[in-house]
């Protein structure tokens, strides 16, 4: 039937069930925190069959926990990763899709970024931060300098 697991509440809240009216989402706050539980692959769901619903849901739940993307992205079929801190951090950018994505991330005036390894359409550097073109297929990888 597709079931991994079920959901079995202690102290959490439901929020959400199935169709068979098993919980399918629940609530649990603990201290001054709280954290949601969703019995379902949203990533996938998404990857699957570009259900809008998903992404909302996700971005939805991250402004509320107040986390912000790093990286503004422009193509549904783009991934942005990072990797460690400071002078050395790597980005890497992996597109997807059939089409020609975009990425733009905000970083200090004086950092200087290049690129590792792949092929960016276009490569620029302003006040403001990095700005990448990804061909279709394509990955590249940053690197941040000082």
């Amino acid at each position: 039937d597709g079931i991994i697991a079920r959901l079995e509440l202690v102290t959490a809240v439901p929020f959400g069930e199935w169709s068979d009216g098993s919980c399918a989402a629940a609530v649990n706050v603990y201290g001054a925190g709280r954290v949601v539980t969703i019995g379902t692959y949203l990533g996938g769901a998404y990857m699957s069959f570009r259900e809008s619903a998903a992404v909302g849901l996700l971005r939805g739940l991250a402004s509320r926990a107040g986390i912000e993307p790093f990286a503004r992205v422009d193509g549904t079929m783009v991934s942005v990763r990072r990797s460690g801190r400071g002078a050395g951090r790597a980005i890497a950018v992996v597109n997807h899709g059939p089409d020609e994505g975009s990425v733009s991330f905000d970083c200090p005036a004086d950092e200087r970024w290049e690129i590792l390894c792949g092929t960016a359409s276009r490569f620029t550097r302003d006040e403001r931060g990095v700005r990448l073109g990804v061909p279709a297929g394509e990955v590249v990888w940053l690197r941040a300098g000082v």
